[in-house]
């Protein structure tokens, strides 16, 4: 985020160029991915490095990639339930893993930065990502049987549409 990415930049002659905003939805995209420790260290440090790195650098705007799973609805033994629905920000957030768990820490350590830097932090909490060729191809069967989806409360957001929200 502090040196040139292309040649081109380099002809304009006035420096690094800076940065509005940053994206941040790398590292492990779910669990399980490799040991449960090693998910929550590379999410939560990755996550606190951007942070630190953007707010030393003066960028005033982050997104971060956070998960429905931290209500433990997802990913969970047995069948637990949401205490209500439709779930919002207000529902209780009850990790059950190392992935929901580093995405709760991240949430905080955002707010963290937010309170401390007045930075605009924006923790998306994203629910299962289907990219638009991949619509006609699964939701025949979740018609045919809705419990296919009950883990995902039913609900996921097509990739087009999260691209046009971090826009």
């Amino acid at each position: 985020m502090s040196q040139f990415t292309e040649f081109t930049e380099l002809d304009e002659g006035a420096g690094v160029p800076t940065s509005d905003a940053v994206v941040h939805f790398a590292a492990i995209p779910r669990v399980p991915i490799g040991t449960d420790a090693e998910c929550f260290r590379q999410i939560t440090q990755t996550t606190y490095n951007l942070i630190e790195a953007a707010a030393k650098l003066g960028i005033a705007k982050a997104i971060l990639a956070s998960s429905e799973t931290i209500y433990a609805v997802c990913v969970a033994d047995g069948e637990p339930k949401p205490d209500f629905v439709p779930i919002d920000e207000t529902h209780p957030t009850v990790p059950h893993d190392s992935f929901a768990m580093s995405k709760v820490c991240n949430e905080l350590t955002a707010k963290s930065f937010q309170v401390r830097t007045g930075s605009d932090i924006y923790g998306l909490r994203i629910n299962n990502v289907v990219e638009p060729d991949e619509n006609s191809e699964m939701f025949p069967a979740f018609l045919e049987n809705p419990a296919l989806r009950r883990r995902k409360i039913f609900a996921y957001i097509d990739a087009l549409d999260l691209g046009h929200m971090v826009d």
